[in-house]
Formats: structure tokens, sequence, C-alpha cells
């Protein structure tokens, strides 16, 4: 069954961060993750003011509606939310776009065909610690660091290693952008991969990682924060650690405490 829609409400403003709720001119590709799953493309408009979205092979599990379609014609952005209601209200779709991810819903209640609502979802970089840092981090989407924070501690003079890793859970192979904290008072930092030490690169964000595939293994980078002597007791760093791409960012977030 195919279904033909013309209009949608959609999304966003830039906010004043590294990266923008919404790219103009830009193709998004996620999936569907209720029912029979499926697949959600946003296409964003030269000039970022409108939005045209399409959704493929939707259903629900108990297989009374399966391989739904429906497109909709370029709608305003606004409020980096979009709301749609069509056919009388038997079609619907919305969603919203955040610096890490994109996401929402669309339903189809055309009888006999009834899908429900189905939740859609377009991610991207996935940053995190090994599980030596109990994987914190993992799935976890947001550029704050909220629940993607490891503690550690150590006495002055001595070091702690965070292992960190940058994954790819989005659709398509692309490289990232990688940033973090410098040394400070009282705390030096240092980053290496596996060609040996990038720190200049890393805290000056010019660090890049290369082309991870979403089927692939991550990239891993190793940090290192020391105590330095002159260090109080009680002292903490708190270093942030950001994963980018031209559309989403994740950040981790390490933190040393002088004991």
């Amino acid at each position: 069954m195919r279904v033909a829609l013309l209009a949608l409400a959609a999304l966003l403003a830039v906010p004043a961060t590294a990266v923008a709720n919404h790219q103009p001119d830009t193709g998004y590709e996620g999936e569907v993750t209720t029912g029979q799953g499926g697949i959600v493309g946003l296409n964003v408009s030269e000039d970022g003011s409108t939005v045209d979205a399409s959704f493929q092979n939707i259903g629900n599990l108990a297989g009374t509606c399966t391989g739904v379609s429906f497109s909709t014609g370029e709608v305003p952005i606004t409020n980096h939310a979009f709301s749609f209601s069509g056919n009388g209200g038997q079609v619907t779709a919305n969603g919203s776009f955040g610096p890490s991810f994109a996401a929402g819903s669309a339903q189809v209640l055309m009888t006999p065909c009834t899908t429900g609502s189905q939740a859609w979802i377009v991610d991207g970089p996935d940053a995190y610690f090994d599980e030596a840092g109990a994987g914190r981090g993992h799935g976890i989407l947001n550029d704050t660091g909220e629940d993607q924070i490891f503690k550690l501690g150590a006495k002055r003079g001595e070091s702690e290693e965070y292992v960190l890793r940058f994954d790819n859970i989005g659709e398509n192979s692309e490289s990232y952008a990688i940033k973090g904290c410098k040394s400070s008072k009282g705390f030096a930092v240092s980053y290496k991969d596996a060609n040996g030490g990038q720190t200049e690169a890393v805290t000056s964000g010019d660090y890049e990682t290369e082309v991870i595939d979403p089927e692939g293994p991550p990239h891993e980078l190793r940090l290192k924060i020391k105590a330095k002597k002159s260090a109080k007791k009680g002292k903490t760093k708190t270093c942030k650690v950001t994963q980018e791409s031209d559309r989403f960012v994740d950040v981790l977030k390490a933190r040393l405490e002088v004991n």
C-alpha cells in the first residue's frame, strides 16, 4: 500500500553551539524503530527553512499493515520541531532535531491498514568509555555529557588513563572531528592514538578520525590526566571530549580527583 501525503510541519533554528540542530541543504536518513521497521528520510532545503520527509516500508507487528510508504512536500521548519496531520487526521508525522539526533513518529490510520505510532530516529556519533569505564556513554547521545561521565582518582604526581571510543551508529560511513580539553593548573593532559601522540591536534580541534563504517569497529583514543605534585587534594579536573559530525555531536566527560 502507498499513501501519498502533501505537507508536514517541521523544525529548527541554529543555536550558538558548534553543531546546529539542523543543517541547510542536508539529507538525513534513519530507521523506524518500532513495528516492522522501515526507513525515514529528511531533506532540508538549501536555505534551511523547509523540510521534505519520506517514510518507506513501515508497518505494525500484527501484520495487518506492511510496506506503507508516504512522502511530504516542503513544509516550514520552526522551533526545532515539526508536526503534520493529513487525510482528516488519518496520517500524521512529527519529530524534532537536536544536536545529537533527530527523532519523532509517524502514523497511518487508513482502514484496514493501521500502523499505530511508529517511532523513528536518525543517529550519528556515539562516544563512550571502554569496558574499564563500564561503557559509560554507550548508546547515550547528548551534547552536555549527562550520564556520560567517568570518574577516577589519583594521588599527586600520579596519572590515570581513560580509553575513549568513537562509534558511528548512523546509516552512512563518515569521519568525525574530535576535540578534547587542555592541560590546566594542577593537571597535565595528553592524548594518544594508534599512531602515537596526538595531543596538539586533539586540543586544537584539528583531529579527525578515519572514515568509520556503521558496521565497523569504533575509533579509539587514550586520554591521560596527571595530577601534578602542585595539585591540591580534593581538586578535580573535568575533561570534556566531543565527537562531532557536520550534523550531530556527542560529549564525554572524564573526571579526575586528587586524592
